[in-house]
């Protein structure tokens, strides 16, 4: 029997090409289901699909020419798990910072649960702190 690749992973990482690299969020449909919820938002903060190109946009914004990596993908039943690496140049304004031309790495570790091969619920941690070292 060949070994063949997850479909979640082939999911996940096309997801990240086309609503994170080039911000086609048109095709949010095609990989988010419609009761996606982001669990690690913070208190106050929006965790419906609709946040999604807001923090999309924020990214693109301030690191026009960042790449996302995906590291390590596990998956086990209906779940994802993905240590990813962020890298880019601080090019715009982001997070209250004008661009000072920076180079930056930012690891990230995912969580998410699909549901009929949709991304359902979604928990994002990145290493904020190591990126805000990084832009002072």
């Amino acid at each position: 029997m060949q070994n063949q690749e997850n479909p979640l992973k082939k999911i996940y990482a096309d997801y990240i090409q086309d609503i994170f690299i080039l911000g086609e969020f048109d095709k949010l449909e095609r990989y988010v289901d419609p009761d996606w919820t982001l669990k690690s938002a913070k208190a106050g903060m929006k965790s419906g699909k609709e946040v999604i190109p807001d923090l999309v946009n924020m990214f693109r914004a301030g690191f026009s020419d960042f790449t996302i990596s995906l590291d390590q993908l596990v998956v086990e039943k209906d779940w994802l798990t993905c240590r990813s690496t962020f890298t880019g140049t601080h090019s715009g304004p982001f997070m209250g910072l004008k661009a000072r031309g920076n180079k930056i790495s930012m690891t990230s570790f995912t969580m998410i649960r699909f549901r009929h091969h949709k991304i359902r619920e979604s928990w994002v941690f990145n290493d904020m702190e190591a990126l805000k070292n990084q832009l002072s």
